[in-house]
């Protein structure tokens, strides 16, 4: 059986239903448990399914509720408050002072403590609450979707020092056996390389101009930029990032062309960004697409996914689906944030789940010609190729969009920005 007095660690792809996973559990032994996700649009999710798969009050422990039930779901953030460990400024995840023993009183008589992406254990916080605090806690299952838990070994003892180790493992290979999950169809999209020169050299570069030519830093400046042939000036891994991702006409061309043709045939997008700026100009890009991120209102996310989820709109730019968003119907996505994370990069995996009148995925991604990004596009690219559902397309990006159709993205980009 899944459910066992010994600490244990269940890595499961998306879509494997981990929810139901802890439901059967948390039924089988019967006794009051903590289940903890790492943000509150989670625990909405959580509560939700569980108020369809149990039959005992649930509770909450966050920001905006503190009750304790049978079942209470809460968050790293919300039980370091009620320990006095967060920062004052997390406000979705503070405990009032008058109910913080209450709290701190649940935590070290918790019996069954369930940790929903539990990659997430081995950080600071975490891991001071479940050697310090849950000291009672005779049952501890970790749920996640990370590859190998996660690629740093000393990590990995962390975890399992918190959590008991790796017990059980369900692949994405036999979720689509299963009929769980669907195969997908990854387009790799190659484009044009950019070089970079750092800065400070860039500005020695100058200052020698100038003395040798005996002309100002200004003209020097301009002659210098001249020479520069589609080389970008970078201080730092940001800007280069910020240059080539963010503002990048040809990744924007390609992305543009690939959201319309799915769209066109009655599929669900999302585009996965990090920055606030990337999803601005993407969201300018394609009109039709809806745009929530960290900072849009509750109300303003929730309506988003839902409305996503029933197909009422086709195309979703966000910063929010590090971790995993439950959208079935999710057909299409787009890896436009790049970035060498193969955590995130495994959770937006969650377009393979299954759902009606739906037999593929279809996933975008880009191999990065500029420093330290091409790195990252070969790790995304092995994490993809590891899981042996997916079927690769190679283009070059002019087999994709055309030169008129770059221009016309850099000219909006030129008015937006």
């Amino acid at each position: 059986a899944l459910a066992r007095a010994s600490p244990g660690g269940r890595r499961a792809a998306p879509g494997s239903g981990k929810t139901h996973i802890a439901a059967k559990i948390i039924q089988e032994l019967n006794r009051p448990a903590l289940f903890l996700c790492e943000s509150l649009d989670l625990v909405d999710q959580t509560r939700e399914k569980f108020k369809g798969l149990l039959s005992v009050p649930i509770g909450e422990i966050s920001g905006r509720e503190q009750t304790l039930e049978p079942v209470t779901i809460t968050m790293v953030p919300s039980l370091a408050s009620a320990f006095n460990l967060s920062r004052e400024n997390e406000k979705d995840s503070r405990v009032l002072d008058e109910n913080k023993e209450r709290v701190r009183l649940a935590v070290q008589n918790c019996e069954v403590l369930i940790y929903d992406e539990a990659h997430h254990a081995q950080a600071p916080i975490a891991s001071r609450l479940l050697q310090a605090e849950f000291k009672r806690t005779g049952f501890r299952l970790g749920l996640t979707a990370t590859p190998d838990w996660i690629e740093d070994s000393e990590k990995n003892m962390i975890l399992e020092a918190n959590l008991g180790f790796r017990a059980h493992r369900i692949s994405l290979q036999k979720l689509v056996g299963y009929g769980r999950a669907v195969p997908a169809v990854v387009s790799l999209v190659r484009l044009p390389a950019k070089k970079y020169i750092d800065k400070r050299e860039f500005d020695a570069k100058v200052s020698a101009i100038a003395r040798s030519e005996k002309i100002s830093k200004k003209e020097a400046g301009e002659l210098a930029r001249k020479q520069l042939v589609n080389v970008a000036i970078a201080k730092n891994y940001n800007d280069i990032y910020e240059d080539y991702i963010v503002k990048n006409p040809y990744r924007h061309a390609v992305i543009k062309k690939f959201v319309e043709n799915l769209v066109s045939k009655g599929l669900t997008v999302a585009v996965v960004v990090k920055r606030i700026l990337h999803g601005e100009i993407l969201h300018d890009l394609i009109p039709t697409s809806t745009w929530v991120h960290g900072k849009s209102s509750k109300e303003d996310r929730e309506d988003a996914f839902n409305n996503l989820r029933t197909g009422r709109i086709k195309v979703l730019i966000t910063t929010l689906m590090k971790e995993a968003i439950d959208v079935p119907s999710l057909s299409g996505l787009v890896i436009a944030a790049g970035g060498k994370s193969e955590i995130e990069a495994i959770q937006r995996l969650r377009n393979l789940r299954s759902s009606s009148n739906k037999n593929c995925g279809y996933i975008l991604d880009f191999n990065d010609e500029a420093p330290a990004l091409w790195r990252h596009s070969l790790q995304r690219t092995k994490l993809l190729e590891e899981q042996e559902v997916f079927e690769f397309e190679k283009f070059n990006i002019w087999e994709i969009v055309t030169r008129e159709e770059v221009e016309s993205i850099s000219n909006r980009m030129a008015e937006i920005l």
